[in-house]
């Protein structure tokens, strides 16, 4: 859940702690990692909407540098205070999605140095 505005979705429960809801608006994607649905997931970050979550869920959640992961097909998300990032069950795990999705398309406004 943003800290700014509503959302029209519940909280996603979280299943470390029963009766807790994994927190941020990636919250569905932590609770999908922490259950073991999937490996790994993708979230985006302008306010801890990763790193609050991972931290919930005892998971890893990075919050890339703006630019590293592609915001297509907008130029940029939330006026460039939003970036995508990542959530895993371990920092290896974490390291290698992140690797697999960085990068950049024509029309991303936001570039890492090479």
């Amino acid at each position: 859940m943003a800290l700014h505005q509503r959302t029209r979705v519940r909280a996603h429960p979280q299943p470390v702690v029963a009766q807790a809801h994994a927190g941020g608006s990636s919250g569905g994607s932590a609770a999908a990692v922490a259950a073991g649905l999937v490996a790994a997931a993708i979230g985006s970050d302008g306010a801890g909407s990763i790193r609050i979550p991972a931290a919930w869920t005892h998971l890893v959640g990075i919050k890339p540098q703006r630019g590293r992961i592609s915001t297509w097909p907008l130029p940029e998300a939330f006026n460039g205070i939003t970036v995508n990032g990542v959530l895993a069950r371990t920092v290896e795990d974490a390291a290698l999605v992140l690797d697999a999705v960085s990068g950049n398309v024509d029309g991303d406004l936001h570039k890492p140095p090479r």
